[in-house]
């Protein structure tokens, strides 16, 4: 059984890795550290509401993307 490898995700560490058996740690990347208040907070939930409710198809698109990227951590690939 080989070891959990947990460094960084670049194509040159993935070779290796599978060259020489690591498994590949597949969760989410850290998110930064949330650093608004709470009024600022709710703010930016009501622009997004607002957003949402733009018939915009490009637009809904964009914000899903940018709602799993920097809200659910998910990384490009896993998007993509």
């Amino acid at each position: 059984n080989a070891e959990t490898y947990l460094g960084t995700r670049n194509t040159l560490t993935y070779l290796i890795d599978s060259v020489e058996g690591v498994k590949r740690d597949a969760r989410k990347r850290s998110l930064p550290q949330c650093k608004i208040s709470t009024d600022e907070a709710r703010a930016v939930s009501g622009l997004l509401r607002d957003l949402r409710m733009n018939p915009n198809p490009t637009l809904q698109e964009w914000l899903d993307f940018v709602v799993l990227y920097y809200v659910h951590g998910l990384s490009e690939e896993t998007i993509a």
